[in-house]
């Protein structure tokens, strides 16, 4: 029953979308019914992109989709969650000790179902799209679960199109609501009297991998190698389509975006900085090198995750005795976070009236 309602909810969100977008798919002789262990690496440039590549894959693969567990706290998208079987991870933006053995065990969880003959779909970057390139960085997700399963048979899907929509970070800068974009896509049909809305052209390319074609299966060679595939006709121009058939702005000047946000933090005592970099060259196995070891070096681009990010600010509390509240970005947050500032304050006790 499950199933058929799957299939029917999904049935009924691609007759929906087709009103909005003009969807063209590349490589749909991939895709086989009854394929079992696939994993599913898609691109991420706006948050409705999951919504299309499930509601297009499910007839052919049932998919668990690995997800961020705030998407679906609501009433409204909590079903859906629970439909699909989805494996919800936690926002790792703040350190808990907690949330690093939840994520673990999601990813530990994928790679049960995907020995158990179950499909899988994560999104390797682990974050929506921030400018024109998909970015992996150290993302770590991808490189683990097909390590742990090396015979898992591997889908990579590119979506072009959705950059500069209002689900994407172009649109106005910022994170978007996916609720209140939803909700204003709803009435966009509304408007145009659910037929006659200017439909953005969205082109999505799947692509089999054979488990001997990866470049190898830890992130240091796996994420340069998706980046390439995803990146391939590169930077992604942002494209405005209408909201309206007839009336309201036909043209729409995009904020510009950093490639990366920088931190402006550059003090630190140096026994603060060398302690840091000992921290690091433990964790990189190799020391920093001079054009790294600056403040707006992003952690990303040394190869370290949300996970990471995470064990060096436990690494930062044993070692510096600060309870730590917020996992850095930058090196120069690091090096923040290792003198003592952007530590959580201790609860006021209560004074007894």
């Amino acid at each position: 029953m499950r199933v058929l309602i799957c299939r029917l909810i999904a049935a009924i969100a691609r007759r929906l979308l087709a009103l909005r977008y003009d969807i063209t798919v590349h490589g749909l002789e991939h895709l086989q019914r009854g394929q079992e262990r696939t994993l599913v690496l898609p691109n991420h440039p706006a948050f409705i992109d999951p919504v299309i590549l499930l509601s297009l894959l499910y007839p052919w693969l049932r998919v668990r989709p690995l997800v961020y567990e705030a998407n679906f706290r609501s009433l409204l998208f909590r079903p859906f969650g629970k439909l699909l079987r989805a494996i919800s991870v936690p926002d790792l933006e703040h350190f808990s000790h907690e949330r690093g053995l939840r994520i673990k065990a999601a990813i530990g969880e994928v790679m049960t179902g995907l020995r158990g003959g179950e499909n899988h779909i994560l999104w390797p970057a682990g974050w929506l799209r921030r400018d024109n390139l998909e970015r992996l960085g150290g993302a770590r997700a991808a490189a683990d679960v097909l390590s742990g399963v090396p015979d898992a048979r591997v889908l990579l899907i590119r979506t072009q199109g959705l950059w500069g929509s209002m689900f994407s970070f172009a649109h106005t800068g910022a994170r978007p609501d996916f609720g209140r974009c939803l909700l204003r896509g709803f009435l966009v049909l509304l408007a145009n009297g659910w037929f006659f809305a200017p439909r953005r052209r969205v082109t999505i390319t799947i692509e089999a991998v054979p488990p001997d074609a990866l470049p190898g299966r830890h992130r240091r060679t796996l994420n340069p190698w998706l980046e390439r595939w995803y990146n391939v006709d590169g930077p992604e121009t942002p494209v405005f389509v209408p909201y309206h058939f007839w009336f309201g702005p036909r043209t729409y000047r995009f904020p510009a975006l950093e490639n990366q946000p920088r931190s402006q933090r550059d003090q630190a005592a140096p026994p603060v900085k060398a302690a840091v970099a000992e921290l690091l060259t433990h964790r990189l196995q190799r020391p920093l090198t001079p054009t790294e070891e600056q403040p707006q070096t992003m952690l990303d681009e040394l190869g370290l995750d949300s996970m990471d990010r995470m064990e060096l600010s436990q690494a930062i509390e044993q070692r510096f005795g600060h309870t730590v509240f917020k996992a850095p970005t930058t090196l120069g947050e690091l090096w923040t976070l290792a003198q003592g500032a952007g530590i959580r304050k201790p609860t006021k006790p209560v004074v007894p009236g």
